[in-house]
């Protein structure tokens, strides 16, 4: 099956350069297009060049950072099995 152009597109800059760009109407946001495409296999050719630019301390800098926010988002979640409880009883 082919798929729209702007899809295609979205595919190919996520590939060449690891960037999402969002459309009038996208539905995702940055962070859940990235994951489907990484989910789907596709795997950018380069990474973001600010990374070249910091210096090692401030690189473990931004990574630590984003490591505890993600660490704090993730400990205000509900386990699986209350998420499950709450949210798909039958």
């Amino acid at each position: 099956m082919e798929i729209p152009n702007s899809l295609a597109h979205k595919i190919q800059l996520f590939k060449d350069t690891g960037r999402v760009f969002l459309d009038d109407g996208d539905i995702f946001r940055v962070d859940s297009w990235t994951q489907v495409m990484l989910g789907q296999g596709v795997m950018p050719t380069q990474y973001h060049k600010i990374a070249d630019i910091m210096n090692e301390k401030e690189l473990n800098h931004f990574m630590s950072s984003l490591k505890a926010s993600i660490a704090n988002a993730v400990e205000k979640l509900p386990s699986h099995a209350d998420f499950i409880q709450q949210y798909c009883k039958s």
